[in-house]
């Protein structure tokens, strides 16, 4: 792993983290950047990735539109892709999300009128 240094307790045998905090990659979304971080579950004795809490820290565009990860849980004004399709439970799946390079994009832009915010 390069951006992390796990090594072994010498009196136990749970991982623990010898760096934090170095960015696994930087994701560009709209001429902004966001890093994205692992962590160590010592419980769990295993890495895990750290997306942007774009819920608790809302961040927009300059023409207002708020940033989301897919995997934020989908809000009230969330819309079916399809009319086919039930009403998504993430915001990946909701038909407001906006990924700019590939269907896969975890970072994009909810470009629904209700939550834009005004500049």
């Amino acid at each position: 792993m390069p951006h992390w240094e796990v090594g072994r307790k010498s009196t136990e045998s749970r991982w623990r983290v010898v760096k934090k905090n170095l960015p696994l990659e930087t994701i560009r979304v709209e001429g902004r950047e966001f890093s994205i971080f692992q962590e160590y579950d010592e419980g769990l004795e295993e890495l895990y990735v750290v997306y942007p809490d774009f819920e608790s820290n809302p961040e927009c565009t300059d023409e207002g539109w708020p940033f989301a990860t897919a995997g934020q849980e989908s809000c009230a004004h969330c819309m079916a892709k399809t009319s086919d399709e039930p009403l998504p439970e993430d915001c990946g799946g909701c038909g407001w999300f906006f990924r700019a390079e590939s269907p896969y994009d975890i970072i994009g832009v909810c470009k629904c009128e209700e939550l834009k915010r005004v500049v």
